[in-house]
């Protein structure tokens, strides 16, 4: 299980700051970064439903200590692992 944390948007998009799920692969630069988490919809989630959330393309990442901020065209996040 991982955490994507959003900590600074030029958007709203981004219903919540905080979404639990996984990534299949670390952000790339020059690539859009996708990640699945949980869907925020009760019913939605309870018939196995994902949320899909997917960036603009990457242009600077930071890695330390296994936790990984990476900035996109619009905004900025944090991607930890929670295993």
């Amino acid at each position: 299980m991982q955490k994507l944390t959003k900590l600074q948007s030029k958007h709203s998009n981004f219903r919540t700051d905080d979404v639990l799920g996984q990534a299949d692969r670390p952000p790339v630069a020059g690539e859009p970064f996708v990640f699945v988490g949980e869907s925020l919809d009760a019913e939605i989630k309870s018939r196995g439903g994902k949320r899909f959330i997917t960036t603009t393309a990457v242009v600077e990442l930071l890695e330390r200590d296994g936790i990984v901020e990476f900035k996109t065209l619009n905004s900025t996040y944090r991607l930890e692992s929670l295993d």
